[in-house]
């Protein structure tokens, strides 16, 4: 598998917040998904007990190579919350950046420059 047909599958299964914190914990590394987890695995102890369920349920018995994605993915979730309208200060405090980063992060976006370039 491709590794965007993998994140794209696990994000399916398991939804954007638990492939995230998957990914800081796993990634960059193979991982072997448990048919039949136990609560004590690392996995729920990473992700939480229902993630690691429906991750089980799709992906049971296989050993997956965890995409390290966990910088882009940060990124694009600080663009997508301050496009729907977080300030940069609440922004820096959740994520753990100074406000400083979160704004150059935002100004990193393609989506900015292609505004920047339309102003007048």
């Amino acid at each position: 598998m491709l590794r965007s047909e993998v994140t794209e599958q696990l994000e399916e299964a398991i939804g954007e917040e638990a492939m995230l914190a998957l990914s800081r914990a796993f990634g960059g590394t193979p991982l072997y998904i448990p048919k039949t987890p136990s609560k004590d695995h690392a996995l729920p102890l990473a992700i939480g007990w229902r993630a690691t369920e429906a991750l089980s349920a799709a992906f049971g018995g296989e050993r997956i190579d965890i995409p390290a994605m966990v910088a882009r993915t940060t990124h694009e979730q600080i663009r997508r919350r301050r496009r729907e309208g977080m300030t940069v200060v609440e922004l820096a405090r959740e994520f753990g950046y100074s406000t400083r980063q979160v704004r150059r992060i935002v100004n990193a976006s393609p989506e900015h420059h292609r505004q920047a370039r339309r102003r007048p």
